[in-house]
């Protein structure tokens, strides 16, 4: 479901939960968007529907603190974040999905019809290439607890 609410430039999303590595960030980035292009579908300008290679994301608003919007992905140790225009310069939509305000969803490869035989599998992680390249550096979470601190928390 893609909301008609806009997009601001100067809203600042939490791009991905990542793993550690940037290599490691670009695969599954580009997994993940394969994924959602086998699942998702979206309309474009003309009304065609295409598959949304889509970067699920949530928005990290003014006022809210950043603690609060990692919680979510305290399994990954790191984290990427981009302002929405600066995703937008770099060639990607980012669209309102879902029924969550501070959900979206970076569209990594426009133009794809949903009903494509061939799925893109180096065009998606080129763009998830460029997806992490827009975003920066990795950010540690301060957020993130490893699987063996929970099990001896759990105890």
């Amino acid at each position: 479901m893609v909301r008609s609410d806009a997009v601001p430039d100067d809203l600042v999303v939490v791009v991905r939960a990542a793993p550690a590595s940037v290599d490691e960030a670009v695969d599954d980035i580009a997994h993940d968007a394969l994924q959602s292009g086998r699942t998702y579908a979206v309309l474009d300008e003309a009304g065609r529907r295409e598959a949304l290679f889509g970067v699920s994301t949530f928005a990290h608003r003014p006022g809210v603190s950043l603690l609060t919007v990692l919680a979510r992905f305290d399994d990954a140790p790191s984290y990427l974040e981009a302002r929405v225009g600066a995703l937008r310069a770099a060639g990607f939509k980012v669209l309102p999905t879902g029924t969550n305000l501070d959900h979206f969803d970076v569209q990594l490869l426009p133009g794809q019809g949903d009903d494509d035989a061939d799925e893109p599998m180096l065009a998606v992680r080129t763009a998830a290439t460029r997806l992490v390249a827009a975003a920066g550096e990795l950010r540690l979470n301060p957020t993130y607890h490893e699987e063996s601190d929970r099990t001896l928390e759990e105890e």
